[in-house]
């Protein structure tokens, strides 16, 4: 019975989880891979401009130069040609907000799957926001959030035969005792029909779609168990299907198996997870496949909401079916125990787990708490608890948070635009170098001008190479650089800022190598040939660096004249071109501040402090300042938020309110 129909506090519920939901979600694009998804995308779309007879998705890799020809299987091309169309017509906005509607409509589904099932949206929709933070890593803007998509509808779909009513489930399997014309007829008949259609549109969409058949292979199997086992022991095990049904779940299974195969590679759709699941390079060091350590499950920080949940459902799971036992589902048992093995093996299905777990966990804890649920006070209180605690982890799990980034645009810590822009603008020849995970925004930006060195394609790079980069990025050398300088013809590298080691490698390599540009996100070195010479000439960085910027900048009264001519020219050169460059405005603002430049060191630690208001030294910076100008309140408050960053600063407010100096 959908609870939601019935009363207030259920409606309430749902409406908050959907809010919960969409506020969530809607962030500044941080997903690298996107950006290769979209070019992609832009590809299929150009090619199906063409002749009939031409028209072919693209067979080898036509984006990076270490790979360029080999075999490319993209079993995710539908799904980039739609982020492509989106894009393409709506911009990022329209990712966002593609996102945030899919997310919603993910989340609904499974809300009104569990409610179908027997769960109370009371219960529901808080379980459903805790797998809903749990999983928002895994929906962005790339073809697995179609995959979740289309699990949860199956989730859904599969709960709808499974309950649907004895006169429905008689005529559909060519009984004559049920009456005619029943409207529930209808409705299974036209799910008969969608669950198969679906499977031919996610196998195009996501190498994901084999869990299709997982879920209609356990729906048989858990069928037949509770047959058995509810006519042996007199048990009421579920789901509790006549023999029409479990014979309309058979016909299900084989369309589906038919379906998987509607896809431009064949059998690949079909063991496409398995072939990449087999191979240990990719497993071992893609962070994403990789299990969360047991010691790092109740750690605070970066994906605590995801690692917290595995704990918390496991928990929560066991709990529901010892409760729920007389009334235990077979094929949530199933799904439950599959989806938590699948989490514990790689962090990267938590989020599905996390999603099924919840409507399940939330039907058998609602078998098991009776007249609880029922009661109209309860439901009340419950409800307003739900909108407080709703709002007030919507704002505190999402405020500032590194990578969730509330708002329109492009999260530029993971996006390098400012350094897309200079090599767009420089004459860079030859062969790149860049970071893994740089791969994906420098293909969007920079191709076909530019071929990427490797990108998040793993599977197109193959073991051989994607673990020399991994190896070469956890331990560079010069040596390891000079061989792959000279096997792939690079002469110029993109690499993270965040990477001190590599820098270093290449710097010490043959070449010469220099460094010409740098910004909080990334350095780019070019190698001293012929053709960029002139490029080096203009550009070269010779005293500063995104390593070494803020150490010039605090030894500045001790620092030559000659040398602060040079660190002060770079660092505003680097700031030119990438006005966000966290690190320049922090060593410019101090500079400025030494130099008793006042008006120009305030508006650049403010600048600095509106890209990032974490900075306890900008504040600092600030507070000095109106100290010095007699602006005492305003001292006072910028020193205060100082403070709240480091406590340390607590100090000099206090010597403020006491009438003394910083």
């Amino acid at each position: 019975m959908n609870k939601t129909k019935e009363d207030n506090p259920g409606r309430i519920a749902l409406y908050c989880l959907l809010a919960l939901v969409a506020f969530i979600t809607y962030v500044k694009v941080w997903e690298t891979d996107t950006w290769w998804h979209i070019k992609s995308g832009e590809i299929i779309a150009a090619t199906a401009q063409q002749e009939p007879e031409s028209r072919q998705l693209p067979q080898t890799d036509p984006f990076s130069h270490t790979r360029e020809g080999a075999k490319w299987v993209n079993d995710e091309w539908m799904g980039d040609y739609y982020l492509y169309a989106v894009y393409n017509k709506y911009g990022v906005k329209g990712l966002q907000i593609l996102v945030s509607a899919i997310s919603v409509l993910i989340f609904c589904v499974l809300f009104f799957a569990g409610s179908r099932a027997g769960g109370d949206p009371l219960l529901l929709a808080p379980l459903l926001a805790v797998a809903a933070f749990a999983s928002r890593i895994r929906l962005t803007p790339r073809p697995e959030l179609f995959s979740l998509l289309f699990a949860s509808a199956f989730f859904y779909l599969i709960t709808r035969i499974t309950t649907a009513k004895s006169s429905a489930v008689h005529k559909v399997a060519g009984d004559s005792d049920a009456p005619a014309g029943d409207p529930e007829q209808r409705r299974i008949v036209i799910v008969m029909i969608m669950i198969p259609v679906m499977q031919a549109l996610w196998v195009n969409f996501h190498p994901g779609a084999p869990l299709g058949i997982v879920l209609v292979f356990f729906a048989v199997v858990a069928a037949a168990a509770a047959v058995v086992i509810n006519t042996k022991t007199g048990s009421t095990l579920q789901p509790e299907l006549t023999s029409g049904n479990m014979r309309r779940l058979g016909y299900i299974l084989v369309a589906v198996l038919f379906a998987i195969l509607l896809n431009p590679y064949g059998t690949h759709g079909l063991v496409a997870p398995l072939e990449f699941s087999g191979n240990i390079v990719f497993l071992k060091h893609i962070a994403e496949w990789a299990p969360v350590p047991w010691r790092e499950y109740f750690t605070t920080g970066a994906g605590a909401a995801g690692r917290f949940a595995v704990p918390f459902f496991l928990a929560a799971g066991i709990v529901s079916f010892t409760a729920g036992r007389r009334r235990l589902n077979i094929f949530h048992l199933l799904l439950f125990c599959l989806t938590a093995y699948m989490s514990l093996r790689s962090r990267r299905f938590i989020a599905m787990f996390a999603m099924f777990a919840a409507p399940i966990v939330a039907v058998h804890l609602s078998a098991a708490a009776g007249g609880l649920l029922c009661n109209k006070t309860f439901r009340a209180l419950a409800a307003g608890l739900i909108i407080f605690t709703f709002t007030s982890a919507g704002y505190f799990l999402s405020y500032k948070d590194h990578k969730f980034v509330w708002g329109t645009g492009i999260n530029e810590s993971f996006y390098p635009e400012s350094a897309i822009e200079f090599i767009k603008n420089n004459r860079f020849e030859g062969n790149m170098y860049n970071t893994f995970g740089l791969g994906g925004p420098l293909i969007f930006g920079l191709y076909p001008e530019h071929k990427v060195f490797i990108d998040g394609r793993v599977p197109v790079y193959g073991p051989e190479l994607y673990s020399r980069v991994i190896a070469f990025e956890q331990a560079p050398t010069p040596e390891e650089w000079n061989k792959m300088q000279s096997e792939y013809g690079l002469t110029f590298a993109v690499i993270r800022s965040d990477r001190p080691a590599t820098g270093q490698a290449i710097i010490r390599g043959k070449g010469p190598w220099f460094l010409v540009y740098w910004d909080t996100v990334v350095q780019i070195y070019a190698k001293d040939t012929p053709a960029q010479h002139a490029l080096i000439a203009d550009n070269i960085y010779t005293m500063t660096d995104s390593h070494t910027a803020l150490d010039r900048a605090y030894a500045w009264k001790k620092t030559p004249q000659r040398e602060k001519v040079i660190v002060r020219g770079e660092l505003e050169r680097s700031l030119s071109l990438s006005p966000d460059n966290l690190t320049a405005l922090r060593a410019l603002a101090y500079i400025y501040y030494v130099e008793g430049l006042d008006s120009k060191a305030l508006e650049t630690a403010l600048r600095g402090i509106e890209v990032n208001d974490r900075i306890a030294g900008l504040h600092a910076v600030a507070g000095e300042i109106y100290h010095r100008r007699g602006e005492r309140r305003a001292a006072l408050e910028a020193f205060g938020k100082a403070a709240a960053i480091r406590p340390e600063y607590k100090n000099i407010v206090d010597r403020i309110k006491e009438g003394g100096n910083p």
